[in-house]
């Protein structure tokens, strides 16, 4: 392969004695390395009045507070004895379960024991459920025909 030496573009010239190889340079551009740093360093300094005034816009806060609006600072304790308290609130819930009460007295929405719904739904049956929605029927998988081919 031949080199122009009057070219610029082109790859460094081999070394006299050389077969032709052509190789790159493996020195840096002192002028592209210092402008990187500049432009670098430039950056850093002028994104430091930016943050600045972006926290003075915030009211000085650095982060954003979130409410919370369920949470009672009250009620908050060590867990000494999660056994227990975990007892105490299957209890809780368990009773939620088995005991009439009102939900709604104006709308007339109560709630009853799960055992007596499960009762009621297997004497009333089921509401009708949407086209589509229920089991498949009985002999087919979901997605078959009864059109043979």
């Amino acid at each position: 392969m031949s080199v122009d030496p009057n070219n610029e573009k082109s790859p460094t010239t081999p070394p006299s004695g050389d077969s032709g190889t052509v190789h790159e340079p493996n020195t840096l551009s002192l002028k592209v390395v210092a402008l990187f740093v500049i432009i670098l360093l430039a950056l850093i300094v002028g994104a430091q009045p930016v943050v600045a005034w972006l926290l003075r816009s915030q009211g000085g806060k650095a982060s954003v507070s979130i409410p919370l609006t369920s949470f009672d600072p009250g009620s908050a304790r060590a867990w000494n004895h999660p056994e227990a308290d975990l007892a105490a609130l299957r209890k809780e819930e368990n009773k939620h379960l088995a005991e009439y009460a009102w939900i709604d007295r104006k709308h007339g929405v109560v709630r009853i024991p799960i055992t007596r719904a499960m009762k009621l739904l297997v004497e009333r049956g089921r509401a009708k459920q949407p086209e589509g929605t229920g089991p498949p029927p009985h002999g087919t998988t979901k997605g078959s025909t009864d059109e043979h081919h």
